[in-house]
């Protein structure tokens, strides 16, 4: 019955336990299905109850089982906005006003920035943490290949130390953010027939203050946007930098240079 149960979703019960000597101890299974498009597995949690240790290895088993659900939760969610983005690309193939779908492909990027943040927790150590390097370095790369045409002369340079920890909530505004700087270097940086074009993503720590440096070569942002008018996008982009503490600063051109520093919370104990 525990089997079946479990294959069905999930279940927990009472079993025996028979060590070589011949003697008997008290245990408790949990049993809970992981599925995924293609894959279907048992988890399996056995915690002996016969020992002076049996509460603090209920307390693991629970710990264990809960850190496990969390990350089928994050797995599950990733999927789930990676359907809407798709659902959202094929709709902008099929609108002809090119500004509407040049809107409905933005909202794509920012939920594909989301997705990449559930994907990252999924497969990472920490579910409370992440690599914000690896993080911002992917949505770049997914936005700057999204939005360049084929045989386009602008490029995409990363310089990002890896292993700088953040909290979610930091990554989920930064990865926002770092979305609308590089897809407005893309669209508007370069007017059609520029020979080359460089779009430039830095992350770095100094001290507590993370720094996250977007660049172009490109035309340059005209003053209104930088005092935080402008599009919906840029924003956006004030308003994330406000809800994280953030600062944020335009560099001299040539071209156009945000840098965005954010103070870094102390991880969870």
């Amino acid at each position: 019955e525990l089997l079946s149960a479990g294959a069905a979703g999930s279940s927990k019960g009472p079993i025996t336990l028979q060590a070589v000597d011949g003697s008997q101890r008290p245990a408790q299974i949990s049993l809970r299905a992981l599925k995924d498009e293609t894959e279907a597995h048992m988890c399996a949690v056995v915690t002996d109850l016969s020992g002076p240790q049996a509460v603090a290895a209920q307390l693991r088993a629970a710990l264990a089982e809960k850190e496990l659900l969390l990350r089928e939760v994050h797995h599950r969610v990733k999927n789930n906005l990676q359907i809407v983005s798709s659902l959202l690309r094929l709709q902008a193939e099929n609108i002809s006003d090119e500004r509407v779908s040049a809107a409905v492909h933005d909202s794509q990027n920012r939920i594909r920035a989301l997705a990449l943040v559930h994907e990252q927790l999924y497969r990472s150590e920490s579910l409370a943490h992440i690599d914000i390097g690896e993080y911002l370095q992917n949505i770049a790369t997914s936005v700057w290949r999204s939005l360049s045409m084929r045989g386009s002369p602008i490029r995409l340079v990363s310089e990002v130390i890896n292993g700088i920890s953040i909290n979610i909530d930091q990554a989920i505004a930064l990865g926002l953010i770092v979305t609308e700087l590089v897809s407005n270097s893309v669209k508007h940086a370069f007017p059609t027939g520029t020979a080359q074009g460089t779009i430039s993503l830095r992350v770095r720590q100094e001290n507590a203050v993370l720094h996250v440096e977007v660049a172009d070569n490109g035309i340059g942002m005209p003053p209104q946007i930088n005092a935080g008018g402008g599009s919906l996008g840029m924003q956006l982009v004030h308003g994330l930098c406000r809800q994280i503490g953030a600062t944020l600063s335009f560099g001299e051109g040539p071209g156009t240079t945000v840098v965005i520093k954010v103070p870094m919370s102390k991880p969870e104990a």
